[in-house]
């Protein structure tokens, strides 16, 4: 089996702080996967409706729009994508982010993983 080893210095700035800005929220999802996928369809049909907004900025209008505390939509959307109920280019800067690059993946699927690893 063929590996090696891979430092932080070959791993591109762009990829590594997409990766330290969604990983701790990883596993945010697990005590409540119903919700989860409540929230991913939900963001789901506002990312259809708005593609071509910057993740920062629809958030912030999603939060005063339903009366969220500021950052809360940012909080859960980051939280979705930790737990892969959305994928993205992790190549784009997450401040570059537009709601047409992030791709809903198998909500049915991923809450069946969480079913499993809970028992």
């Amino acid at each position: 089996m063929p590996w090696q080893i891979v430092t932080e210095q070959e791993i591109p700035k762009v990829v590594k702080a997409n990766v330290e800005w969604i990983y701790p929220l990883q596993g945010e999802h697990e005590k409540a996967p119903d919700s989860a996928i409540d929230q991913a369809r939900f963001y789901a049909d506002y990312f259809a409706k708005h593609p071509t907004k910057t993740l920062i900025n629809a958030c912030k209008e999603i939060d005063t729009a339903y009366g969220l505390d500021l950052g809360e939509s940012l909080f859960e959307i980051r939280a979705l994508l930790a737990d892969r109920y959305f994928t993205f280019d992790i190549f784009t800067p997450v401040q570059k982010l537009q709601f047409g690059h992030l791709k809903l993946g198998n909500v049915e699927q991923i809450q069946e993983v969480f079913r499993v690893s809970n028992q």
